[in-house]
């Protein structure tokens, strides 16, 4: 299985953020991409939802995020199942704090957020045995940054 973290963010914290989700994306690679949670979901995907300070607007474009589909691999034009989560983040709290302390937030707010599963996921896929390995690497992830 694949891992993607991404953002959907505004221009004042969009390369900060970047910045994090690829560290935190290379190390849920490396930490879990040969686990196999079945259900044939492909990736498991967190997206960070940080646009505005307003709860409701994020939660606004959160919406297109927590969910389940198929999409067309742009590389190989395979069909891609995945599930996918989003992490709503105020600006502010990206934007004020430094790398590393932002790194540990926003995995807890991972570790947080995926405590309730998106809508529709597949039957067979295990979300919960997922969500907990995800947690756990991000965990490994944060006491490494201390």
């Amino acid at each position: 299985m694949r891992f993607r973290v991404t953002s959907v963010a505004g221009e004042e914290n969009g390369a900060f953020l970047n910045e994090a989700t690829v560290k935190l994306e290379d190390w849920l690679n490396a930490s879990l991409s040969d686990g196999n949670f079945g259900g044939g979901v492909d990736q498991f995907t967190i997206v960070a939802i940080s646009v505005d300070e307003e709860a409701s607007e994020n939660i606004r474009w959160s919406n297109a995020h927590n969910k389940t589909g198929r999409v067309k691999s742009p590389f190989t034009k395979e069909p891609v199942r995945y599930v996918s989560s989003a992490v709503l983040l105020p600006p502010s709290s990206v934007i004020s704090k430094a790398p590393h302390a932002f790194l540990s937030y926003f995995c807890s707010a991972i570790i947080e957020r995926l405590k309730s599963p998106p809508k529709g996921v597949p039957r067979g896929f295990e979300y919960v045995r997922c969500a907990t390995a995800v947690s756990m690497a991000l965990e490994v992830y944060v006491q490494q940054l201390t």
